[in-house]
């Protein structure tokens, strides 16, 4: 897990994780949040159905990242400030 965690390069391994048959987006995301990355989730049908609740539409796989990542920075600020 370690070695799979501190790869120099990110990229190429995601590259060629994608190019293993029947491997989606939530797998790939799903793999490397197991791996440790904190700065992803798994895009499956509930992310996407509750986003699509919450906000009346649906966002891609991409979105749903930077919408978890921007969220969880915002609830860390808000947290931080109702701490002091």
């Amino acid at each position: 897990m370690e070695d799979f965690k501190n790869y120099e390069h990110q990229d190429f391994l995601e590259t060629v994780i994608r190019t293993v048959p029947g491997i989606g987006e939530a797998g790939v995301q799903y793999l490397f949040m197991l791996a440790g990355d904190e700065n992803r989730c798994k895009p499956d049908v509930w992310i996407h159905r509750s986003i699509e609740k919450a906000c009346g539409q649906d966002i891609s796989d991409e979105g749903c990242q930077i919408l978890f990542k921007e969220t969880v920075e915002k609830l860390k600020k808000r947290v931080s400030i109702s701490n002091c």
